[in-house]
């Protein structure tokens, strides 16, 4: 598909993006929590770890692709590459499609070299905002790569309270975590425009949904898809890892109010 076509088309839950980071500092889980948010949104989404290599220190890449039509196979073109190792910044930034867009940490100025007419540079001082606002190295690596999910889940018009949903998910047995997860996810979420020309994700929003429509939205017609809500009767999708029930029960729910002939049918 040509640049114009791709412009010009709707992208709405219909786009690629890929996340760069270092091995071995947690961002698993920032990419995981990403992904399963949209797929809890009732969003057909796949992804894919890519490891050059195990060692920790080496980088690491995760793509996802969102499709509306459910589509799974890798893409070769992304719409939004999330650069957070310096170390391939140069690989990253050739990756991103032209008119698409680069979320990076702003916490040290963007080479010269790097930049690219033809794409656009969101910065957020990820790096800054955990140094202020957590104690400890480990600490603060781990909670930046939270903050660059709530970052992308601002960009991607993603719900916020399906992810505070999984973080509580996820660390049920340690409470104490939930908080800080809370506050980083908050710090990316809520980023407004600062000193040093860094581009507010906030004020991107708008732009880039006029202009490209890479977003994720959950609407009747997507829950309706996603619960198999149709005249063939009620489709159930477990929910790994957790959730079967409390799934299994909304999707009874939902499809009765969509349409009363299915009660019969559950």
């Amino acid at each position: 598909m040509s640049d114009a076509r791709l412009e010009q088309a709707d992208r709405t839950n219909d786009f690629a993006f890929k996340i760069g980071t270092v091995n071995g500092t947690g961002s698993a889980s920032a990419n995981g929590l990403i992904m399963q948010a949209i797929f809890r949104m009732g969003i057909p989404c796949t992804g894919k770890n890519v490891f050059p290599s195990n060692i920790q220190g080496l980088p690491t890449w995760y793509e996802i692709r969102v499709s509306r039509d459910g589509y799974s196979a890798r893409t070769p073109e992304f719409d939004l590459i999330v650069a957070m190792n310096p170390a391939t910044y140069e690989r990253d930034i050739a990756e991103v499609r032209p008119g698409g867009y680069l979320l990076h940490d702003s916490s040290w100025p963007m080479a010269k070299e790097f930049l690219r007419d033809d794409i656009t540079f969101l910065g957020v001082p990820l790096g800054e905002m955990c140094v202020r606002e957590f104690k400890g190295a480990r600490v603060r690596i781990l909670m930046k790569n939270i903050a660059y999910a709530g970052a992308l889940a601002a960009l991607l018009s993603m719900d916020l309270d399906v992810i505070r949903g999984m973080i509580q998910e996820k660390f049920a047995a340690k409470p104490k975590l939930i908080g800080s997860n809370y506050k980083a996810i908050e710090l990316g979420y809520d980023y407004e425009i600062g000193g040093g020309g860094d581009i507010a994700i906030t004020e991107r929003i708008a732009e880039i949904i006029g202009a490209s429509g890479i977003r994720c939205y959950t609407g009747p017609r997507y829950r309706a898809r996603y619960y198999g809500a149709d005249d063939r009767g009620g489709v159930f999708y477990k929910d790994y890892p957790n959730g079967a029930r409390q799934r299994f029960e909304a999707c009874v729910s939902f499809c009765r109010d969509w349409n009363g002939r299915y009660g019969d049918r559950l």
